[in-house]
């Protein structure tokens, strides 16, 4: 079963990092971000920038909104773009008023340099167990189980040698003892 996952991983790992090299060597950004850059891209049809200077803006959407994009720290009241690190429609607005490309801002790690630096590392193969070095060493066994974590069971038969009183509450001499009351049958009647 590990040898499968092993070499699944090997394979995916392999295949991944081929296509981001010939797929996308040419692209800055990852496919999938850029599509989702797009849609914002079309959705900032629907608001209007306001310059205030050149690093902030203030957004007035159709909905009656309005938002502060911050260009210089990337941010927009919105917070979309703060959580994904990805424009928002806000952000892409302002960025297209001051003729700028939305990619510029997208964060690095979505870049097709980091994917490809990603997937460079390889897992190795590995030789058959049969073809391993004996080395004179004890095999490894498994661990040992013991007792889980709960609580120890209580000790309901007690041996002859050993005081009654173990496991119940102590009373001070000084304080009247605990008097328990026992529990009154309840009897139904018949009317």
């Amino acid at each position: 079963m590990l040898e499968w996952v092993r070499e699944w991983i090997m394979t995916r790992l392999s295949d991944l990092g081929d296509r981001a090299r010939k797929k996308w060597q040419d692209k800055k950004i990852y496919p999938k971000i850029k599509k989702v850059v797009e849609k914002n891209m079309d959705k900032a049809v629907d608001c209007i920038p306001i310059k205030s200077d050149d690093v902030h803006y203030e957004i007035s959407c159709y909905d009656c909104a309005r938002y502060v994009v911050n260009l210089q720290n990337k941010t927009c009241t919105c917070r979309k773009w703060d959580l994904t690190s990805i424009p928002c429609k806000h952000g892409v607005s302002a960025i297209c008023c001051q003729n700028l490309d939305p990619e510029d801002f997208v964060n690095p790690c979505y870049s097709v340099a980091v994917f490809i630096e990603v997937y460079k590392h390889a897992i190795l193969p590995v030789n058959s167990p049969k073809l391993l070095e004996k080395t004179g060493m004890i095999p490894p066994l498994p661990p040992n189980f013991g007792r889980g974590a709960r609580r120890p069971p209580r000790a309901w038969r007690l041996e002859p040698d050993k005081p009654s009183n173990i496991g119940k509450k102590r009373t001070r001499s000084h304080q009247n003892p605990i008097i328990k009351l026992k529990r009154q049958p309840y009897k139904v009647k018949a009317r």
